[in-house]
């Protein structure tokens, strides 16, 4: 580790960094959460409709972001009975491989959602920028966008859970700013740097390495993928381990997955499609309201806002949709102007619905 000179703290050091290189908010929209492709053996009825039950099973994950969700008894006999919910189907052929393309009534999966108090995960996601350095035997190498392995496994596991991603391109740019063991430490700081010109929401940082078969160890000849995820607020670690190098990709995606599910998803039946009203706990002045609501106005899902009432809670807005609620929710959950106030320990909801705190 290099030693610093100044008498700067390493938590001043990292509150400097972490302030200028902050990342941007630039969630994406996934558009197709409600179909997905299935690989059949054949055309027959049987094949058909095996892959109807693959298909709304991997919806329902993706859309809930919660894959113990077919444990429900009511959605597991959706699942067995799939064609309730189907809109339409249609065959492909891709590098010989027969895919059976399904979409599902997002109205009639979303309602059955509802009816069984589960979350929604909307359209509106994070997208996360991917750095990766496997060492292979010693020989340590950078993954860039257009290698094949480990691209394509993440990207059809993404795929499933509906995580957009991106790789770098480490072309002359990258390679200027970040270094081989810049990534290999996980240092923050020109990591964060170098995926600027990326603007993601999120980034993942993954060493990938196997364990020294010498080492008498119950690790002896495990892969390891040490996971450091950079958000908002402090970095999030997890360590992943696998006889197999390719067993690791998919596991990563759904760590991932699972844990921006749990940040972002949210209940199904508290929201209403076509108003929504939420309260702002700290403004203190007329500006700082006109703010909220220009802010509020510039939500694509939203039509207008405008105040409804000041009261001891805050000031209470009512916004007329173009789109659905949780799109709206989701995108003050994905800006960083905003941010909801948690239940107070003990309570599963907070008193007022809808609280947030303005941060400007």
């Amino acid at each position: 580790m290099p030693k610093f000179t100044s008498n700067l703290s390493f938590t001043w050091l990292y509150l400097i960094f972490t302030s200028c290189f902050s990342l941007t908010v630039n969630a994406i929209e996934v558009n197709d959460l409600y179909q997905t492709k299935i690989e059949v053996e054949d055309q027959s009825y049987d094949s058909r409709k095996l892959a109807y039950q693959l298909a709304l099973k991997e919806v329902f994950i993706r859309v809930t972001g919660n894959p113990q969700i077919e444990q429900i008894s009511s959605i597991k006999k959706a699942i067995q009975r799939p064609v309730s919910y189907l809109n339409r189907y249609q065959y492909e052929t891709l590098q010989d491989k027969l895919l059976l393309q399904v979409q599902f009534n997002e109205t009639a999966v979303n309602k059955l959602i509802k009816q069984n108090n589960q979350t929604i995960w909307g359209k509106r996601r994070p997208l996360l920028l991917w750095w990766i350095v496997v060492d292979n035997q010693g020989q340590k190498h950078i993954v860039a966008d257009g290698d094949a392995q480990p691209n394509t496994l993440i990207q059809l596991q993404s795929k499933k859970r509906g995580l957009p991603l991106l790789f770098p391109l480490m072309d002359f740019d990258d390679q200027t700013q970040l270094t081989l063991t810049d990534l290999w430490g996980r240092f923050q700081a020109p990591v964060l740097q170098a995926s600027q010109r990326y603007n993601p929401d999120s980034v993942v940082m993954v060493r990938v390495f196997k364990q020294d078969n010498e080492q008498e160890s119950v690790l002896a000849n495990q892969w390891i993928a040490q996971l450091t995820l950079i958000e908002q607020g402090e970095p999030v670690t997890h360590v992943f381990k696998a006889e197999e190098q390719i067993e690791l990709w998919p596991e990563m995606v759904d760590w991932l997955a699972d844990y921006m599910a749990e940040k972002y998803s949210i209940r199904a039946n508290s929201v209403s499609a076509e108003f929504l009203s939420l309260t702002v706990n700290n403004v203190n002045d007329a500006i700082t309201a006109i703010k909220i609501q220009e802010f509020l106005d510039s939500i694509s899902a939203v039509e207008k806002s405008q105040i409804q009432s000041v009261n001891p809670n805050g000031v209470s807005f009512k916004l007329k949709l173009l789109g659905e609620a949780l799109d709206v929710l989701d995108a003050l959950s994905l800006d960083n102007r905003i941010e909801i106030v948690k239940p107070k320990f003990g309570q599963e909801q907070p008193a007022i619905p809808n609280l947030y705190r303005w941060k400007g």
